[in-house]
């Protein structure tokens, strides 16, 4: 097979698209597409889904994808045995995160790029709801998320990080701060879309926690945004960083509260990944949090 066919096919599916697959190879767009037609021809497969819009990988496209990865990696350090020199990179890791996590896993990951310069990462943001489709398919090789979301991942392996302890945030100056307790009556809570659920509304109702009216968005930033422009106070985690001019307070409830958990798949055989799970094991992650 050949590696150079390999390598674009590599490059396009991390793309997902022609023309910037053709740029970071430095060839014309229309070699990208002969060469992943020709791939396809030889597998007897495709690998991808095109149409004027979009390009996205197949289930075998995506397989392929990570036995693509592995075999690249190998050939080029066999490459580099053979002229007598050891390669610098010894894997590719791929992490995903939900909305909130970015500031859960920041510290964490400065640390573990600094203490594994050999393996190069890269981080992928989604919505909960994309983010089991990019797991399911091995797109990403570990993923932080809440536990509700994980149960859509299969398979799956999880390890709760971070406990479901949630806060209201708003700006300083809210009449709401002289007693939270009873003005909450009178504020709007912004949530995110995920938590919307029967089970959620129900618990607030036997909690007392009584909101005027939820309003609902599908990203931690456009939540801030619509807690700054006054809309509402915002429900985030407890471990997200505040302004100097917003305030917050606990969540008056834990049922039907998301916790925060590492995920991944147990048949991915990615040494990278096995470095990166040893790494989580053997150092405490709560010493990564921002306080």
């Amino acid at each position: 097979m050949d590696f150079i066919k390999l390598q674009y096919f590599i490059s396009t599916a991390r793309h997902l698209n022609f023309t910037k697959a053709a740029a970071e190879c430095h060839v014309a767009q229309t070699v990208i597409s002969r060469q992943i037609a020709s791939l396809e021809k030889e597998l007897g497969v495709p690998l991808f889904f095109r149409n004027k819009h979009k390009v996205e990988l197949t289930p075998i496209g995506s397989d392929f994808y990570r036995d693509a990865v592995y075999l690249v990696q190998y050939q080029r350090s066999m490459v580099d045995r053979l002229h007598g020199k050891e390669s610098s990179c010894t894997g590719f890791l791929k992490i995903g995160v939900g909305p909130y996590e970015e500031e859960l896993i920041q510290k964490l990951l400065l640390r573990f790029v600094a203490d594994q310069p050999q393996i190069n990462v890269s981080c992928w943001m989604f919505s909960y709801d994309v983010l089991p489709f990019r797991f399911n398919r091995d797109l990403v090789d570990v993923a932080f998320t809440t536990n509700h979301c994980a149960r859509l991942f299969q398979p799956a392996q999880t390890k709760a990080v971070y406990p479901p302890h949630w806060v209201l945030m708003g700006k300083k100056d809210l009449p709401f701060w002289s007693d939270p307790d009873s003005n909450i009556r009178s504020e709007n809570v912004i949530i995110q879309e995920d938590m919307a659920t029967d089970a959620f509304f129900q618990q607030c109702t036997v909690s007392g926690f009584n909101p005027k009216c939820f309003l609902k968005s599908n990203f931690y930033s456009t939540q801030r945004l619509m807690a700054d422009a006054g809309c509402g106070l915002a429900l985030i985690p407890e471990y997200c960083r505040l302004s100097e001019d917003e305030r917050s307070v606990p969540l008056p409830m834990k049922e039907y509260i998301p916790d925060f958990v590492v995920a991944h798949n147990p048949e991915n055989h990615n040494p990278a990944l096995t470095v990166f799970l040893n790494y989580l094991q053997e150092n405490d992650f709560s010493s990564y949090l921002n306080r």
